[in-house]
């Protein structure tokens, strides 16, 4: 942990108990060895089995929480909080304060000592146990506005404000039908608004009769004086004292959640650090927003918990967070019994000689159930969405005045109009053209289009803002369309570069409505960066709002834009006030694993092929009894006895899961001939690499009809069914884009939406981003190109026991991939910049554009040589993986002490680069020592043309590459060792490029 401890973190940390929308699957099982935390969990559970009925340990740490209602999982994070708050006072850490956010205010008082673990529990089970008639009665927005503005704005819309989140934003609650019109309302003059996932209109009128119950029902609790301060959230003033009685608390249920006013006067009081006791952290932003509202700096919020994290492992870096902070911790209770020692003596100075292995990182085998193997914890990944402050426009006015800024897309929401009326303004000419007219368009139409303009900018997605029943026909259209307009801009040679507009088609988080209509075109840009780096500027997401805010927020994004140059962030998405950034990360291996109902069927789509298969017997293995096979041709006769053969039903189907009338039929069976659909799992595709440059209208429908239709038919058609898990296998293609697989990417990112958009509505829903798997190396001819760029295979047998937990984890997303993440990350940006691995693979900054070059020929002409040599070493041993430049020798060739042909490809970029210079590919290959190469470039750096094209490559005679001066060594075939003609170099180069995945 880190952090700097400033004076005010001596007052101690305000311990923030959050409220409703923390819970996750599982959530209790990682701390219940803990002594402290198992207590407490043990005191508890005669008091929830005599309530309530409920067996606390196995909800804690077994109960699936998908979509489960406030009544269930309310009870469930207190005791959490509370148990939680038990545990980091063992490990020494003290409230100064305490906050309670709602439902969070009984753990809250708990802790103060204002009521004993016993009342807490009985309280929060009466609390929610009222909740269950309101149950799908209600829904929430929040609104980017005051609480006084927001009452004054919608008194007429029946709602109430609910939340008092910070000074500047609020949520309300009501009918469905009344925040579906508030929206309407926002929308309509660009005032943010998203609804917030909840059936339950807390904190308004529906919740008088439950409050008035609840008055009475906690009436024989005997609350205390709190021994510790409490900002409360109920009183208008923060600073009153709670009653904690009956009245309280159903004020508490009933009336507003005055949060912001309770952290501001804790941070007008001098606090500046608070720590959220939760199972997952949900209030740090706000607590951020009040604070920057109010003027106060240095102002920290920590999590405790993390969703599927190790929490024994991170109550302790909360802990030492704390510490660094500078709050007070005692570290004893953390070390009890320890003694001081010298410090260790004088260490060996370690130092690797030698190219260190390209072998895979050691595998952290996860805890498993005895009997099973472990499964490699670093294959489980995870996608977050990272705040990214905004840099300064990259270009300025002046350079803006005469630009033609061409506007592609229907425009229902009037963004095209609203975002050509602000260029207009900054003196650029604007067209606008409907999607239509670019779809009936020839391409020699199209091109003539495209060729006056300096920027396209497609908002047809923009309006794709029907979430799950966004139409299909309508994604196909969209991926065509800007497929088909990036591929004409690559063709034309012009200078143009395209960019994309989508509105809320990425979760950022587990809150904001999710429209997947627009997703595709993220997977597609993937692809296309590496297709046509020149021609692709990116895709920003929008957030909900009226046209001219969309619009300002989409235009400052565009001019701030740097295609190709470092800092330049491809994928942005603009919630509220932040912009955020896609970043993968390493997660943790869920624990635990999943048993299917037997009672109930399973289906899986996609039985044949590879995976199908597969993942049928797991499904057995995991409980299943009851499954129904689809795929286009229908299971394999073998498989069907295996699976007969220990006590299965199978029910095989061959159908397309996008034939709307086979798939109706099917389910009409559900609950009727066939038991209840339990499962739906979708490992489904069709259709296969096509290069973007070959990829029609045709291939792209081929590809898309089973993961786009395909995914919205099964949810239509579920609706009707007792589903408990919906689970969508998607690819790492999604994410991070492949050559010859633009049609795949934009299939798969659907998916990914899709899932989130299904767990905005409490329907459960899960999907799985895979990395390749071993029996598709197998049959691929480009598996061994893939091995070298750095993506291993998958082993088969270990990969299809992961969605056990996956399944138990219970994240709506999960990246699982076998991936040596710095030779990956190296590919990938040999063809661009690629930020979405740059946690995994951090980027060593190269030097600016031809910045060296301009250092080396500005020094003295006898030096040149030796600057530019000293270069030379430096950057081929940095991209080999020697520890210091010294250790590369200078006349030894580069392929006799390892260089490969992507080592060649990533030197041959960076020296480019640094040198301002075209580099043609094989220049590795044809001067392959450091001498060699060094002079060969030599001479480029004085050359008036060394920025207009790459070095010629000398034709391989029949002994090998033409011996050049500087070349150590005899000339022979070493260099290009298979005696390849610069075709046939060429080729594989560019075989090489196109791995590239």
């Amino acid at each position: 942990a880190h952090g700097v401890a400033g004076p005010s973190a001596a007052r101690g940390a305000v311990w923030v108990f959050s409220g409703h929308g923390s819970q996750w699957t599982g959530m209790g099982r990682g701390l219940s060895a803990e002594p402290v935390f198992a207590s407490v969990v043990d005191e508890l559970a005669p008091i929830f089995a005599e309530e309530a009925g409920v067996d606390l340990r196995a909800e804690l740490a077994e109960a699936d929480l998908t979509g489960a209602p406030a009544d269930r999982v309310q009870p469930l994070i207190h005791v959490v909080q509370v148990a939680l708050a038990q545990v980091l006072l063992a490990r020494g850490a003290r409230p100064a304060a305490v906050v309670g956010h709602s439902m969070g205010e009984i753990a809250a008082a708990v802790v103060a000592g204002a009521l004993d673990r016993g009342d807490g529990a009985r309280l929060i089970l009466r609390r929610s146990g009222l909740l269950a008639d309101a149950t799908g009665q209600g829904s929430m927005v929040a609104v980017e506005m005051s609480a006084d503005e927001a009452a004054r704005r919608f008194r007429d819309e029946d709602v109430d404000v609910a939340v008092h989140s910070t000074g500047a934003s609020v949520v309300l609650s009501g009918a469905p039908d009344r925040v579906d019109a508030v929206l309407k309302l926002c929308a309509a003059d660009g005032t943010p608004a998203r609804r917030v996932a909840s059936d339950v209109a807390f904190h308004g009128r529906q919740m008088e009769r439950p409050a008035a119950l609840l008055a009475r029902a906690v009436a024989e609790l005997t609350p205390g004086q709190p021994r510790i301060a409490v900002y409360g959230t109920v009183h208008e003033d923060p600073r009153q004292v709670p009653a904690y009685d009956g009245e309280y608390w159903a004020a508490n249920l009933r009336g507003p959640v005055r949060f912001g006013g309770a952290i501001g006067a804790a941070l007008d009081d001098g606090h500046r650090l608070f720590l959220e006791v939760a199972p997952h952290a949900v209030v740090g932003r706000a607590i951020a927003r009040v604070a920057e509202e109010r003027g106060h700096e240095k102002v920290a919020a920590v999590a405790t918990l993390r969703r599927d994290g190790d929490a024994a492992a991170d109550v302790l870096l909360a802990t030492a967070a704390l510490h660094c902070a500078g709050a007070p911790v005692d570290l004893t209770a953390l070390v009890a019994g320890g003694r001081l020692t010298d410090l260790p003596t004088y260490a060996w100075q370690h130092r690797r000689h030698g190219r260190a292995p390209h072998a895979p990182a050691p595998r952290r085998i996860s805890a498993t159930p005895a009997g099973e193997p472990g499964l490699p914890e670093e294959w489980m990944h995870d996608l977050v969405w990272r705040p990214a402050p905004a840099a300064a426009a990259a270009t300025s006015t002046a350079d803006l005045t005469g630009r033609h800024w061409l506007l592609l897309g229907d425009d229902d929401e009037g963004i095209a109009a609203a975002v050509a009326e602000q260029l207009d303004a900054l003196g650029c000419r604007t067209t606008r053209v409907g999607a239509p007219e670019v779809a009936r368009a020839a391409d020699d139409a199209v091109a003539a289009l495209l060729a006056g303009a300096d920027r396209v900018v497609d908002l047809g997605a923009v309006a794709r803002s029907a979430g799950l029943e966004s139409d299909p026909a309508a994604v196909h259209h969209d991926v065509y369309r800007v497929l088909r307009v990036a591929r004409l801009l690559a063709r034309s040679k012009a200078t143009s570069v395209l960019h994309v507009a989508t509105r809320l088609a990425q979760a950022t988080d587990d809150a904001t409505e999710v429209r997947p209509g627009g997703a595709a075109l993220w997977g597609l840009g993937a692809a296309l960066a590496l297709d046509y780096p020149h021609v692709w500027g990116g895709v920003v997401d929008l957030d909900v709002g009226g046209p001219e805010h969309g619009a300002r927020g989409l235009v400052a994004e565009l001019l701030r834009a740097r295609p190709g140059e470092s800092g330049h962030e491809p994928q942005v998405a603009l919630r509220a006030d932040e912009r955020l950034v896609p970043r993968l990360v390493r997660a943790v291996m869920p624990r635990g694993t999943t048993r299917l109902d037997p009672d109930g069927c399973h289906l899986l789509v996609g039985a044949s092929g590879l995976i199908g298969p597969r993942l049928a017997e797991r499904l057995a293995a995991m409980g299943a009894r009851h499954l129904v096979l689809v795929s286009r041709r229908g299971p394999a006769p073998e498989l069907v006895e295996r699976l007969r053969s220990v006590g299965v039903e199978v029910t095989a189907v061959a159908a397309s899961v996008a034939d709307a009338a086979a798939m109706g039929t099917l389910f009409a069976r559900f609950g009727a001939e066939l038991p209840p659909l339990h499962g739906v799992f979708h490992a489904a595709l069709a259709g296969g690499y096509t290069e973007t440059d070959r990829l029609g209208r045709t291939e792209v429908s081929e590809m898309l009809h089973p993961k786009v239709d395909g995914t919205a038919l099964l949810h239509r058609l579920g609706l009707t069914q007792p589903l408990r898990h919906f689970v969508l296998f998607s690819s790492t293609t999604a994410l991070l884009g492949a050559r010859g697989l633009a049609h795949y990417a934009a299939a798969n990112r659907f998916q990914d939406a899709f899932a989130h958009a299904r767990r905005r509505q409490g329907l459960p829903a899960q999907v799985v981003n895979w990395g390749a798997w071993e029996s598709w190396y197998t049959t691929s001819s480009y598996a061994d190109l893939m091995r070298e760029s750095g993506m291993r295979g998958l082993d088969d047998d270990t990969a299809i026991r992961i969605l056990d937990r996956v399944l138990h984890g219970g994240r709506a997303q999960h990246v699982v991939a076998n991936a040596d993440w710095a030779e990956l990350a190296g590919a990938y940006r040999s063809r661009a910049l690629v930020p979405l691995l740059d946690e995994l693979a951090p980027l060593v900054r190269a030097q600016d554009a031809g910045e060296v070059g301009a250092r080396i020929t500005a020094a003295a002409p006898a030096r040149q040589r030796k600057l530019l040599r000293d270069h030379v070493r430096a950057t081929v041993a940095h991209v080999m993986g020697f520890a210091e430049p010294a250790q590369l020798p200078t006349d030894e060739r580069f392929f006799h002490l390892g260089m490969d042909s992507l080592m060649s490809l990533q030197a041959q970029r960076r020296l480019a680069d640094d040198l301002g210079c075209e580099l043609a590919p094989a220049v590795m290959f044809n001067h392959p020592t450091v001498d060699g190469l060094t002079d060969r470039l030599l001479p480029l750096l004085s050359a008036p043309d060394k920025a207009t094209g790459p070095i010629e490559v000398t034709p391989a005679s029949a002994d090998g590459p033409a011996h050049e001066g500087g070349n150590s060594g005899p000339a022979g075939a070493d260099a290009n060792a298979d005696g390849l003609t610069e075709e046939e170099l060429v080729r594989r180069l560019t075989e090489k490029m196109r791995s590239l995945s």
